[in-house]
């Protein structure tokens, strides 16, 4: 017998940006402690977007400013949260997101 998928909603994660946290699976998985606006931002989108898998780039500015906005604010996620990876889409116009 197939082991059941769990749902969407727990394996969704949630930004509160009120109070700049991240949830997962029911739990806090990350807070900001200080300010961090290109971070937040990101998260922010996935948020607006229901975590959809792929978000268009949020940084505005010109394109080559934009992508690397983009790639710093996903490596420096990537470094602060270990139980969600972010990556690039290989455009420059996106980030796509999937549970490690």
């Amino acid at each position: 017998m197939p082991t059941p998928k769990p749902s969407r909603k727990l394996t969704t994660p949630r930004y509160r940006a009120r109070l700049r946290e991240l949830w997962l699976r029911g739990r806090r998985i990350y807070k900001f402690s200080r300010p961090a606006p290109d971070l937040e931002l990101l998260l922010s989108v996935f948020e607006e977007d229901h975590w959809a898998q792929r978000v268009l780039n949020p940084f505005g500015g010109p394109a080559h400013q934009a992508h690397e906005s983009l790639h710093n604010a996903v490596t420096r996620l990537n470094r602060r949260i270990k139980q969600i990876r972010f990556h690039l889409d290989g455009t420059g116009k996106g980030v796509l997101w999937q549970l490690a």
